[in-house]
């Protein structure tokens, strides 16, 4: 089901009810009226730190093992804002552990109704602020080092894990913990979307590299040497956001070809059948001979 409430697209998974239901079922019915509103707050944390920040969010999405803030390339901004967006869920669950413990400790909330609370906004908490992406701790981790790939793998690897622990419950307790295999699952889905949102916010930095250097008044240099038989696509995933690039192209004797700045990384990408670095410098090469013979007659 969608709906769109102020330009937010939401996004509300068919399964979301039947689980539920199995919930219920399972005699679980208050650990989800308590796990259901943290969930709720935690992203509604991301919606308000993102619309303080200026990110553009784009939709909204419930499912079966969670709530997910589906926001523009948020590896284009900051990396402050994509820390401070990222965070400000845990933040919440935090806030609303303090709180539940301090209405307990005056008699306002029973006691075994803020254990539960507690114990629904630490798992939160403490799952989200896991070094892994899609994961909080990983955006704010990863993002600040620039390092997709990095937390990509890193998520595969807790997936790996939670997987292990699900089946260890087969084993010694006869329990299938269904938890573990839905953020499992989740995990391993979204590797291949970050990467993609990654790459995609590098493609876009590089086009719009002047207006940043224009807004920001400065931005650090990065430079980096290739083999002259790297094709565009392999480059591309070394390309940073909010960094001016200049590669220094060697061949197999580590002579310096030359270097392409980001002009000539934008020709390159254009190019039509991907050629190497090396064909890439050639070709720029050949054209600027072109142009300043073209000048002189």
């Amino acid at each position: 089901m969608k709906w769109r409430v102020r330009g937010v697209a939401l996004h509300i998974h068919p399964a979301l009810a039947l689980m539920a239901a199995v919930a219920l079922a399972l005699g679980e019915g208050k650990m989800l009226a308590v796990f259901a509103p943290a969930l709720l707050l935690h992203e509604a944390a991301h919606l308000a730190a993102a619309h303080f920040l200026g990110v553009r969010v784009e939709a909204v999405e419930l499912m079966p093992f969670g709530a997910a803030v589906r926001m523009e390339n948020l590896w284009r901004v900051r990396a402050g804002q994509l820390a401070a967006v990222a965070l400000a869920g845990p933040a919440m669950n935090f806030a609303l552990l303090l709180l539940c413990a301090a209405l307990a400790w005056v008699r306002i909330l029973p006691d075994a109704w803020a254990v539960l609370c507690v114990k629904a906004n630490a798992s939160i908490l403490l799952f989200n602020l896991l070094p892994a992406l899609p994961l909080d701790g990983g955006r704010a981790l990863f993002g600040a080092l620039q390092r997709p790939r990095a937390g990509v793998w890193a998520g595969r690897a807790l997936a790996c894990i939670l997987c292990a622990l699900c089946a260890a419950g087969v084993i010694w307790q006869r329990r299938v913990n269904l938890t573990f295999l839905f953020c499992a699952a989740y995990l391993f889905a979204s590797g291949e979307k970050e990467l993609e949102q990654a790459q995609g916010a590098s493609i876009l930095s590089l086009y719009g590299r002047w207006q940043e250097l224009g807004s920001r008044g400065a931005l650090p240099m990065r430079a980096l040497a290739v083999p002259d038989t790297i094709l565009a696509s392999q480059a591309l995933r070394h390309l940073r956001t909010r960094r001016v690039h200049l590669l220094y192209v060697f061949d197999a004797g580590m002579r310096l070809l030359g270097t392409l700045d980001e002009a000539g990384l934008r020709q390159w990408l254009e190019s039509d059948g991907q050629p190497s670095a090396g064909n890439a410098l050639k070709a720029l090469t050949e054209r600027s001979h072109g142009t300043n013979a073209g000048r002189d007659l």
